[in-house]
């Protein structure tokens, strides 16, 4: 084993070759080696808050959690989703810490990780089944004093808990089959077990945030139907946050999310009375490389890193969960194992068994986590004019000043934009930078699938209208998602 020292601090993914060369004619070999990236990691530490990678760290061996867990620290990200429920706690009789969940909390602990965890699932003995919700009296008092137990022994761990994952769907409500919808227990009953495992919860650590319902299909009249159903049994008043998965097969923003999310929040809010503020959580949201509109690592990076940015800056996005955090296998074509922005952690990682190497999205992923930390959208929404365009603000606390993040969500189109700034630095998708200037004020980009940033003081954002375009004065004002054009 070598070690070897890149000079540069360019960040993308490369690919390392080595050549080995003789004397003799007959040896000249070329091996393509490893796949690796330079990602742009915070020098002090600095994390998103609301941005998490669903992981399972249940498939590796401890090496590996240790691997992966680096690796996630790396990407600025605030933390990881999975599971921490009822049989991790539960000992019939008793309550006790899992060893192996209190030897990943430790680790998350060691890594300045946090995590997002599940309430979820049965202690097949009071209820008959692992993916059964608990439905009698006895069966809820016990799901909720466990909830209380969890919650009190991993303060300073778990800072939100989501009770139970997709309960609007079979496969995790009774485990049944026969259509998505076809569910064991109602909405009804899973609210009556909600609600009592929010109250168990806030008494084990009253800091801790929860969020309910893990919604999954959220464009489906049924998922409506579910939602309001158990909304009715008092939900409204026991959560912190509405947990929603919108999945899309294209990008976030041409998939109309934004507007399914605030139609779930207006529910609560018109149809519930619920006046207090809520946060919405989308605890699972990926785009898979085996789907035609990320059929390539480059587009899952451009999808990944633009679903963020577009549902921050609706403000629908207190906590943001990717996924996948690693491939879940090797077959090129299955759609679940290719969510991953890096290769796998357990049994195969990439073309030489490598664990956890980067994929484009991570790299993305990572520059984006590293310029949104500490952040807020300024709440004027879309600068642009045109639908298919998306020109973002955000008020930066964290570098005192503003980010803007711009693409287009239809062809390349160039947009002429006056910032009332002499000075910015334009950032690329993957963290690079470089200085822009312009006499007055104003700059014109080439809008295209790959989201880029700009970062200074930008007292104002007016779209210029020009009725033939012709080159500007500045040193540097053409600007592309892909490069620079001087």
């Amino acid at each position: 084993m070598y070690d070897l020292n890149i000079d540069t601090d360019y960040c993308q993914l490369y690919t390392l070759f080595a050549e080995i060369k003789c004397e003799s004619p007959k040896i000249n070999s070329k091996f393509e080696s490893i796949d690796f990236a330079i990602v742009k990691t915070d020098p002090n530490g600095i994390q998103n808050r609301s941005y998490y990678f669903a992981a399972h760290f249940n498939n590796y061996t401890d090496e590996e959690d240790d691997l992966g867990l680096d690796v996630i620290r790396k990407s600025n990200a605030w933390g990881i989703r999975t599971e921490f429920g009822w049989p991790a706690v539960d000992d019939i009789g008793s309550f006790s810490y899992d060893p192996k969940e209190k030897l990943l909390h430790d680790k998350l602990a060691k890594y300045n990780l946090h995590l997002l965890a599940i309430y979820a699932f049965s202690s097949a003995h009071y209820t008959g089944g692992w993916l059964w919700l608990p439905e009698t009296d006895e069966a809820i008092d016990r799901w909720a004093e466990a909830a209380e137990y969890a919650a009190s022994v991993t303060k300073g761990v778990i800072d939100r808990f989501e009770i139970w994952n997709e309960p609007n769907i079979g496969a995790f409500n009774g485990g049944v089959g026969g259509g998505a919808h076809v569910v064991k227990t109602p909405p009804e009953i899973f609210a009556k077990a909600s609600n009592a495992a929010y109250v168990g919860l806030k008494k084990g650590n009253p800091d801790v945030t929860v969020g309910v319902m893990s919604l999954c299909g959220i464009k489906n009249s049924v998922s409506y139907d579910f939602f309001r159903r158990a909304m009715g049994q008092n939900m409204a008043n026991n959560m912190d946050a509405i947990t929603l998965h919108p999945y899309g097969s294209s990008p976030t923003e041409s998939e109309g999310i934004v507007n399914d999310i605030k139609a779930y929040r207006d529910i609560v809010k018109n149809e519930f009375g619920r006046n207090e503020p809520f946060e919405i959580w989308n605890t699972e949201i990926g785009f898979t490389t085996t789907d035609i509109p990320s059929s390539t690592e480059e587009k899952q990076a451009n999808n990944s890193v633009r679903s963020y940015l577009h549902l921050h800056a609706e403000q629908v996005a207190q906590a943001h969960v990717q996924y996948n955090f690693a491939k879940k296998g090797i077959v090129p074509v299955h759609r679940e194992g290719n969510f991953g922005t890096v290769t796998g952690g357990f049994e195969h990682g990439d073309k030489n068994n490598a664990k956890f190497v980067p994929r484009k999205s991570f790299v993305g992923v990572t520059a984006m986590n590293y310029l949104m930390s500490n952040s807020e959208a300024d709440g004027n929404l879309n600068y642009s004019d045109n639908k298919e365009h998306y020109i973002y603000r955000y008020n930066s606390e964290k570098f005192g000043g503003h980010i803007m993040s711009l693409w287009s969500d239809a062809s390349n189109a160039i947009q002429t934009l006056n910032l009332g700034a002499k000075e910015l630095t334009y950032v690329d998708i993957y963290g690079n930078e470089e200085k822009l200037y312009s006499d007055d004020g104003k700059y014109t980009f080439l809008l295209t699938g790959r989201p880029f940033y700009l970062m200074g003081n930008i007292p104002k954002v007016e779209l210029v209208k020009e009725d033939k375009f012709t080159l500007p004065t500045s040193r540097i004002n053409i600007v592309s998602g892909d490069k620079m054009i001087v």
